[in-house]
């Protein structure tokens, strides 16, 4: 149905502002949350309209696409559908009003945070959308994006954590940030450099956790923030004589970690003096999806990678040499020492609200395969779900095995329905208190005796 633009009618819709976070002019919603919104409808007088609604609904999906490793499919998997009726032509409201407000609560469920991650062409996005419908088509219709963030609590790591190499040793004070935290780690020059520097790069780690047979996608990296580079001290650090044989050149690349001291383990029984140090810091920056290793289509992981780079002279361009150290971290919502409330579920943890799809079916069984294999554990908190920092470790040692013989169908009771986010009534009331009435509370004479 086609209409000119006198005859077409205007429809906008936004959310109140005193309702959720602010992140770059954008509101924020984590679970639980309840949000107001407003619809604005201007409509023409002669055209005749059937229905006004509002739907909230999610989706995550990868587009198909190639690579040089092999040919990604496309997954898509909707998160949850909601429409909520505003206004229906009827004999005693024919017409619309010119606003309706509406209220959303989200259910208290972990769902995956909005991004767009252009290396996979995969994306999360959670919209509201109005519509205006006439004769069973829709004429107008408004969209806004909205910004989601589960909670993921940042744990503070009670001893420091080392890292080195034969040049440096690397003092990582902790391992979980939240957004716009400011990362520092304390570098010391195992011996008398020249020329050296050292920088950090935050990288962003995708990867796709179901995938086919002939699948072979490695997990994606990309550098979402870099600190500038820092020059080490040149002739702070003073050598001592070592009478062992010399370091193999391939220890170098190796690192250890170590939480014991402030001096690194014997390395080929050399020993060298460490007496400055430099700090190199990072910001993290605010719009950074967190940590989520509970995904059905995608794993979201971060990790700081250390370079140390040697240049022959001060004009080189390219580095004669470079160590590289990779520290797995976790980028949170919530600060240490925040609890989540009870009742907190995942959405993983339910079947789709639509089905079943690629990046759903698939992955429950693998980990079903998975959880066959592997040991049970033996922890008294089996039943809670583990810290990120065991996740991180877990995710990057344990790799689904392939099989070439099928495997029997395994029988499972049917997944829960997943909760979704539920339309509130909207109570209209004004800026005054309720006049008194006498049906609900008893007279003033009957309580109080005239004397």
């Amino acid at each position: 149905m086609k209409l000119g633009k006198k005859d077409s009618p205007l429809i906008t819709i936004e959310l109140a502002p005193e309702f959720g976070l602010s992140l770059n002019g954008n509101k924020v919603f984590e679970p639980g949350s309840v949000f107001q919104g407003i619809v604005r409808v201007a409509i023409p007088e002669k055209l005749k309209l059937d229905k006004l609604f509002v739907i909230f609904f999610a989706n995550e999906s990868v587009q198909l696409h190639s690579t040089m490793e092999s040919v990604i499919r496309g997954r898509q998997h909707q998160l949850f559908g909601t429409k909520h009726v505003l206004w229906e032509s009827s004999h005693a409201q024919p017409r619309p009003s010119t606003q309706y407000r509406f209220t959303v609560q989200m259910p208290l469920l972990q769902l995956p945070p909005s991004i767009e991650y252009r290396p996979l062409r995969y994306a999360c996005r959670y919209r509201l959308s109005a519509s205006l419908t006439c004769k069973g088509h829709t004429i107008a219709m408004a969209q806004i994006p909205l910004l989601y963030r589960p909670w993921v609590i940042a744990r503070p790591l009670k001893v420091p954590m080392f890292r080195h190499t034969r040049w440096v040793l690397v003092r990582i004070p902790s391992t979980d940030y939240v957004t716009g935290d400011v990362v520092s780690l304390f570098v010391r020059p195992m011996a008398a450099m020249a020329n050296w520097t050292v920088a950090v790069d935050l990288v962003q780690i995708v990867s796709l956790p179901c995938q086919r047979n002939d699948e072979r996608v490695p997990p994606s990296r990309k550098v979402v923030a870099a600190s500038p580079a820092v020059s080490l001290p040149s002739g702070s650090c003073k050598k001592k004589k070592s009478h062992s044989p010399s370091v193999d050149a391939s220890a170098a690349l190796r690192t250890v970690t170590s939480s014991k001291g402030d001096q690194p383990p014997a390395d080929g029984g050399s020993s060298r003096m460490v007496r400055d140090q430099v700090t190199v810091s990072l910001d993290i920056p605010l719009s950074l999806p967190p940590t989520c290793l509970y995904g059905r289509v995608t794993h979201i992981q971060y990790e700081l990678a250390l370079k140390v780079s040697c240049y022959s002279s001060k004009w080189s361009l390219w580095p004669s040499q470079q160590d590289v150290i990779d520290i797995p971290i976790a980028v949170g919502t919530l600060g240490p020492g925040i609890h989540l409330p009870e009742g907190v579920e995942y959405y993983s943890d339910f079947g789709g609200v639509f089905g079943d799809t690629l990046g759903t079916h698939l992955d429950s069984l693998q980990q079903r395969r998975l959880s066959s294999v592997l040991p049970p554990p033996a922890s008294p908190t089996a039943g809670r779900r583990p810290s990120l920092t065991s996740m991180l470790s877990s995710s990057a040692s344990v790799s689904p095995v392939r099989s070439s013989f099928p495997s029997p169908p395994l029988a499972a009771p049917p997944p829960a329905i997943m909760p979704v986010p539920k339309f509130l009534k909207t109570v209209e009331h004004e800026n005054v208190l309720p006049l008194y009435s006498p049906s609900t509370l008893p007279t003033y004479t009957h309580c109080i005796p005239a004397r």
